[in-house]
């Protein structure tokens, strides 16, 4: 997949209890989406609890509606913090 068209529709799946997480999907592929925030803690290289648990929230989700599909992760780094 070359590029991901950003207004695809918002898709609602009974599996993903938190409101942080936002899934948009057409017919060729599902985008999951976490608020930085969930993730990682400002200064902490691991992974928070809810940040975990909201991971498990999208691999099961991605599991029941996307079994057999590819998965491709994309991940951005913050700009806060100093440099070493």
């Amino acid at each position: 997949m070359d590029r991901i068209d950003p207004n695809i529709a918002v898709a609602n799946y009974e599996e993903l209890k938190d409101t942080s997480i936002q899934v948009k999907t057409n017919n060729d592929y599902a985008v999951y989406s976490l608020k930085e925030a969930i993730l990682f803690e400002p200064g902490k290289d691991f992974i928070c609890e809810i940040g975990a648990e909201n991971l498990s929230q999208n691999s099961t989700s991605a599991q029941k509606r996307f079994s057999g599909g590819s998965i491709i992760i994309y991940g951005y780094t913050d700009s806060t913090g100093t440099r070493k």
